[in-house]
C-alpha cells in the first residue's frame, strides 16, 4: 500500500490543517511518536 494515493494525501493536507499530528498517528493506529 502506498502512502501517496491520492486519498492519502487529501486526509493528511486535512489533518495538517487541524495541526493533529497525534490524531493521524491515532486514527491510523500507529504507534509511531513524532
Amino acid at each position: 500500500v502506498s502512502i501517496y494515493k491520492p486519498d492519502f494525501i487529501q486526509e493528511w493536507g486535512d489533518i495538517r490543517r487541524k495541526g493533529g499530528y497525534k490524531l493521524l498517528i491515532r486514527k491510523k493506529g500507529w504507534t509511531v511518536v513524532l
